[in-house]
């Protein structure tokens, strides 16, 4: 299994390089003829991060179904590896394919507008611990670009429908709203392609309870003069619902790892 994940990793990895990175060299006919046809592009981050009493381990990709039409499947897994047990086995997965179609806005700092009829998370499991969540969303993206910062802010409403009777409540620790916010080269003197990323958002039916939901704060950048291509990346959660098959308890929790 070990095996498996690392090298499904290395893969997503090299399809989504010529995305996040120029490349040193022209590709040839075959790589570039590789790439039309998978025609995969970054969606959520992809890392992994080392913590007590579970590593998380995500990968994402998104891809565009109609060559000339913005509609995308988009997919992630985050994964719950317990590495410091001896099976080294993964407490929880969390699947999450979703369908949406891009509306390019370009007013103000609004980019784009993202609409999805179908999103849905699930851990795979049956019985007891069986965990899912059908929503439909709306998300508008938003930038704030300069010459050398940019802010990004992307607000996601959700609308539930099709829970579980093992997860009714889970509105109470996942609200309809999430906030992300990221802030990319904000000290450029100390970090090389640093990132600041945090996410946050509330408990309740009505995004009312703000002590019940949860809030994720990411650090990425690059040591210099290594080569190295990941960035070195920290996080840090606190709060609910950071895995489906444990949403109802609180944790806090800070890990360390690369990111892609």
């Amino acid at each position: 299994m070990r095996g498996a994940v690392l090298v499904l990793f290395c893969l997503l990895g090299h399809c989504l390089q010529p995305v996040q990175a120029q490349e040193a060299e022209p590709r040839s006919e075959s790589e570039l003829g590789l790439k039309d046809s998978l025609n995969l592009t970054g969606y959520n981050e992809i890392y992994y991060a080392y913590g007590n009493p579970s590593a998380k381990v995500q990968f994402s990709f998104k891809y565009q179904m109609i060559e000339k039409l913005p509609l995308y499947f988009g997919y992630t897994q985050l994964m719950f590896w317990l590495q410091q047990q001896d099976s080294q086995p993964f407490k929880d997965v969390n699947y999450s394919p979703d369908a949406f179609y891009r509306i390019q806005a370009k007013a103000g700092i609004l980019e784009s507008v993202d609409l999805a009829p179908y999103s849905h998370t699930s851990n795979g499991r049956d019985g007891a611990d069986s965990r899912s969540i059908n929503r439909a969303y709306a998300r508008l993206n938003l930038e704030t670009p300069s010459a050398n910062q940019e802010i990004k802010m992307v607000v996601t409403l959700y609308s539930y429908y099709g829970l579980n009777e093992d997860n009714s409540d889970i509105h109470d620790f996942i609200s309809p709203l999430d906030l992300r916010f990221t802030f990319t080269q904000f000290v450029p003197w100390i970090f090389d392609r640093g990132q600041l990323s945090v996410r946050v958002f509330p408990g309740g039916r009505l995004a009312e309870n703000w002590g019940s939901g949860g809030q994720e704060v990411g650090l990425s950048f690059r040591v210099g003069g290594f080569g190295l291509q990941p960035s070195i990346y920290i996080q840090y959660y606190g709060g609910y619902a950071e895995s489906l098959l444990s949403y109802r308890r609180r944790e806090s929790i800070a890990r360390i790892g690369i990111v892609l």
